[in-house]
């Protein structure tokens, strides 16, 4: 079944997301907190990324959270955008080194009855560029 204009939208993603990248990119989450952290504080994680092709290129890196072990919320996003940034004109072969912030915000969950929490337990932080995945998702424990 067409539904009319979904074409257009499906279009200009693609053309958004995939067609106007020129050059490859790796992407490595460098560090993130070593020790669990209390319900108010913020985590920083480092992110390094690299232009591993022969021209030059912009690249939007996006930094998702994943609550992994929470009791509090049932069903919880697969996965919530809690920062990202655009790089533009990464040379061939240079890296840039980026950082981001999840903040006790960028962590929280909506209640079936509409109330925002932050609920303690393990959370997974990755992170893409250009559709090429960081290997390993950095993970965080969060206290009561």
């Amino acid at each position: 079944m067409y539904v009319r204009g979904a074409w257009r939208v499906v279009r200009v993603c693609a053309i958004v997301c995939c067609c106007l990248q020129y050059t490859n990119f790796s992407i490595a989450l460098l560090q993130g907190p070593t020790a669990p952290l209390a319900q108010g504080e913020d985590s920083k994680y480092f992110v390094e990324v690299k232009n591993t092709g022969s021209t030059a290129g912009d690249v939007v890196i996006i930094c998702y959270v994943k609550a992994s072990q929470q009791t509090v919320v049932a069903g919880p996003p697969i996965r919530s955008v809690f920062d990202f940034e655009r790089v533009e004109n990464l040379q061939p072969l240079h890296t840039t080194l980026l950082s981001f912030t999840l903040t006790p915000r960028g962590r929280g969950l909506v209640t079936e009855e509409g109330e925002c929490v932050t609920p303690a337990g393990e959370y997974e932080v990755q992170c893409e560029a250009g559709g090429v995945v960081a290997t390993a998702p950095a993970k965080v424990t969060v206290l009561d």
